[in-house]
């Protein structure tokens, strides 16, 4: 887990919860340069060949800049390519708004 200055851990990530084709992945923290490979890696580990569909509870990240941003959309492109549904449950203020910024709220299916 990387940490910050202050040994806080900048980032937790729940491993993924498999239920019927569905992965949940919960992610709490700031997702910055520094934590993106670790978001990025939680990710690709979860989407499984039985995964359809990838949730991701995003409620509780206090942060994310491009960084954060890109290992979102770089990790489940061809997921979402291959049929695969990626949702994103309960964003933060800072992650929706981040969203509707650079207009990928239409990429993902938010459920708020």
């Amino acid at each position: 887990m990387e940490e910050s200055k202050t040994n806080r851990p900048l980032i937790e990530i729940e491993p993924a919860a498999e239920s019927s084709g569905t992965a949940t992945v919960r992610v709490t923290g700031e997702v910055d340069i520094s934590s993106s490979k670790q978001l990025r890696e939680a990710l690709e580990t979860s989407l499984g060949e039985a995964c359809r569909e990838l949730a991701l509870d995003l409620s509780n990240v206090r942060f994310m800049d491009s960084s954060g941003l890109h290992a979102l959309v770089e990790t489940t492109q061809g997921f979402r390519r291959a049929g695969g549904v990626v949702s994103i449950h309960k964003p933060s203020p800072a992650v929706l708004r981040l969203l509707e910024i650079t207009g990928l709220v239409r990429c993902f299916q938010v459920v708020k």
